[in-house]
Order: structure tokens, then C-alpha cells, then sequence
């Protein structure tokens, strides 16, 4: 199990073991907050919901430039790129980048924002974390937990469709961010190995060490 808000079908025991961070794994970066920026990040799909979050920026506030970077068909690029038509304060880096150009443009954000329709687990939501960025996502059972793991004032929560207010909030929320860091102990590698020994340690039967010195 990845988070505790979907329980497998059956009878069978099961044990919690969250996904890793990414602290450890990602290069650093020397790039500055571009006050105002916000962020969408990783591959471009309908129900990621872009198009959404173009124009609702466009009527937003706070929000000053937004970086869209990730894959999508030429389709959707062209889509998304008639959206934002005639305002340069939207940038788009369309493709695969490296780890180093990925950490460097989420690094220039001030919040990352995934509008997605739907949403269970994330990796760019956790990538976004571990470089120390708030986020704006959609209210489900699994951000709700998330945010009471990592800090509430990590994720700011949206209902329903995305709507500029949401972007406001959540750059309003960042301001009060700079120099911490959000709570991501439960998710270091070192605990999470230990947390595989004893599910694995718990399932041998009694005799596996006399079986494996048998073996040998």
C-alpha cells in the first residue's frame, strides 16, 4: 500500500509503506524564486487539465508568469499554445528535460500547481516537495492525508474546478514558506528499508535460518 485512502480487495493483511522522498537523488540547483511564478510540471495528458490552468492563470491575481514543462502530442501543444496566445507571460518547454532542467524549473516556481481532474498518487507532487515547493492540487482523500503528513500550509487545496482564487491562495500561503521545510521523515529511505525488513522478516516461517544453512 502506497497511502491508506484506497484498502486492497480480500481478507489479507496488509502493511503501509509510503513512497520515498526524493531529497537525497535530486541535483541542486542555484536558481531563484521568480516572484509571482508558477509551475505545472511532467507529462501533458486531458485529464491533467492544462488547458484549465491557462486560463484560470490568465485571470489570477497574483499569479505573474507561468512554465509549462513536459511531454504532449502535437496536438495538445497546439491546443495549449492557442490558449495562451498573445500573453508571453506563459512559457512552455514541451518534451522530456533532464532531472537537472527539471529541478532548475521547479526551483524558478513559487508554487507548483497540478490541476488535474483527478488524482490518487503523485511522483511530480512528491518531487515538488522534496525541493521544498508548496503545490496546488485537487482535495482528495489522498492530498487530504498528504497535507496532514507534510504540513497543511504545503498543499493548498482546491474543491471542484480550478479557479483563480485557488492560485491567489496558494501563492499567498507561499510567501509564508521561505526557509522551511515540509515534513517528509515518515518518507526517508532509511526508515522505509527498515519497514521492508520486518514485513519480510514477519512472513519467514520460525525455521529459515535452519533451512537456508541447509541449503548452503
Amino acid at each position: 500500500m502506497l497511502n491508506e485512502t484506497v484498502l486492497p480487495a480480500g481478507s489479507k493483511p496488509t502493511v503501509l509503506i509510503p513512497h520515498g522522498h526524493y531529497i537525497k537523488t535530486l541535483p541542486g540547483s542555484e536558481v531563484e524564486p521568480i516572484p509571482g511564478r508558477i509551475v505545472y510540471f511532467g507529462r501533458i495528458e486531458p485529464y491533467k487539465n492544462v488547458d484549465g490552468l491557462i486560463e484560470q492563470y490568465k485571470k489570477a491575481r497574483r499569479a505573474m508568469s507561468l512554465s509549462v514543462v513536459g511531454k504532449a502530442s502535437a496536438l495538445m501543444q497546439e491546443s495549449l499554445m492557442m490558449k495562451a496566445k498573445g500573453n508571453s507571460s506563459i512559457v512552455f518547454k514541451f518534451g522530456f528535460v533532464s532531472d537537472q532542467e527539471m529541478v532548475d524549473e521547479i526551483s524558478q516556481g513559487e508554487v507548483v500547481v497540478l490541476p488535474y481532474k483527478e488524482m490518487h498518487n503523485s511522483g511530480v507532487l512528491l518531487v515538488a516537495l522534496s525541493l521544498g515547493k508548496p503545490a496546488l492540487v485537487p482535495r482528495t482523500a489522498a492530498n487530504v492525508a498528504l497535507s496532514e503528513e507534510v504540513g497543511q500550509q504545503w498543499l493548498t487545496l482546491f474543491d471542484d474546478e480550478l479557479q483563480p482564487s485557488d492560485i491567489d491562495r496558494a501563492l499567498q500561503h507561499a510567501q509564508n514558506l521561505h526557509g522551511s521545510k515540509p515534513r517528509l521523515v515518515r518518507r526517508d529511505w532509511d526508515n522505509i528499508a527498515r519497514s521492508y525488513f520486518h514485513v519480510y522478516k514477519s512472513i519467514l516461517p520460525e525455521d529459515a535460518d535452519e533451512i537456508e544453512e541447509k541449503n548452503d
